[in-house]
């Protein structure tokens, strides 16, 4: 099969699967949860597959029109009463509370339409972070006019109730171009306390006020090399890293990235984190440091659940341990079936 025929089979796919899950999520919204436990799991062929958080996190749980935990930042997110310090294979939330009883689910904490110029039912990715004694939650959702926003709800515990900012911090005429330029809002507070904020499909990036609710300043277009969207901010010994869903995955998204001295740059491209992800188009990442180790969270595609096939946009989370170089670079990361082996200590 030529390349021509392969691109136009995977853009078709594409389009399929994305219909069908739109459809899906217009008739009955559904609502994930990220739990952390031990388990084993099965792919629709039956193989054993132990590397799966509860799947719709991230992208799926937003398109189904709430936004629920995202398995991005354990040391802030946790929406069970009893957080685990085994992380070895996460397994559905049923298995868990087998395992650990006091787990149990705090239900949907956001809706779109909370906001005041939201849409019902269509909610995307987005990110909570602490700063003092308050969390934020930046997410993206779509007004009844067709346009975006990025806004932020407010909460004193990770498990809410979070209250929305009335005012968006971006809307579409902050980003004027192509669609889609306000997406996958992430956040990362560096040492002195300033926040930034980056996010879109071009690599946007903008200091944040005190207040958390604000932009302050201009907005940047890093222009990053080989971007696609769902950047993560990170930084490690001084050095900050965007790390992001790019370009060179062999008929679909991998992880890529860049590093830079200063926010706002220049960047330097550094290459890939993983390769494509199994059985979906796209990847997007998420990197936390917990008890002295680095680990990356990511999706592909594997996972059936409730009588529905695993694919691009029904989502399942993995996670693997993210290692360096002595130069700061990244090591690639091997996807694997097992997930973290060892426990936390």
């Amino acid at each position: 099969m030529g390349i021509v025929a392969v691109l136009w089979e995977k853009w078709r796919e594409f389009i399929r699967d994305f219909y069908k899950i739109t459809m899906s999520a217009m008739i009955s919204p559904l609502m994930y949860l990220v739990i952390f436990g031990l388990g084993i799991q099965t792919t629709s062929h039956g193989e054993p597959y132990l590397n799966f958080l509860i799947p719709g996190i991230v992208a799926m749980t937003t398109m189904t029109g709430s936004f629920s935990a995202i398995a991005q930042n354990m040391s802030v997110q946790r929406l069970y009463e009893k957080a685990l310090d085994q992380v070895m294979a996460p397994v559905d939330f049923e298995m868990a509370q087998m395992l650990h009883e006091d787990i149990r689910s705090h239900g949907v904490k956001l809706r779109p339409e909370d906001f005041p110029n939201g849409k019902k039912g269509i909610a995307w990715a987005a990110q909570c972070i602490q700063k003092g004694d308050k969390f934020y939650w930046y997410v993206t959702y779509n007004t009844p006019t067709g346009g975006q926003c990025i806004g932020v709800a407010i909460g004193d515990t990770p498990v809410g109730p979070f209250v929305p900012h009335p005012k968006p911090l971006v809307e579409d005429k902050d980003t004027p171009g192509r669609g889609w330029n306000d997406i996958d809002p992430t956040v990362l507070i560096d040492d002195d306390g300033t926040a930034w904020l980056a996010w879109g499909q071009n690599s946007y990036i903008a200091k944040l006020k005190d207040n958390m609710t604000e932009i302050d300043g201009e907005i940047t277009d890093l222009k990053l090399q080989r971007y696609i969207e769902g950047p993560w901010l990170y930084k490690r010994n001084g050095l900050y890293y965007n790390i992001y869903a790019g370009s060179g995955g062999r008929g679909g998204e991998c992880i890529n990235y860049s590093t830079a001295e200063n926010p706002r740059g220049p960047w330097t491209f550094r290459g890939q984190v993983t390769g494509a992800a199994e059985n979906s188009f796209t990847i997007h990442p998420g990197v936390v440091d917990y008890k002295g180790h680095t680990y990356l969270f990511y999706h592909n595609g594997k996972l059936d659940r409730d009588g529905q096939r695993g694919q691009s946009l029904r989502r399942s989370v993995c996670v693997d341990e993210l290692f360096f170089n002595e130069d700061g670079t990244i090591k690639e990361v091997k996807q694997t079936k097992e997930a973290i082996k060892e426990p936390l200590k």
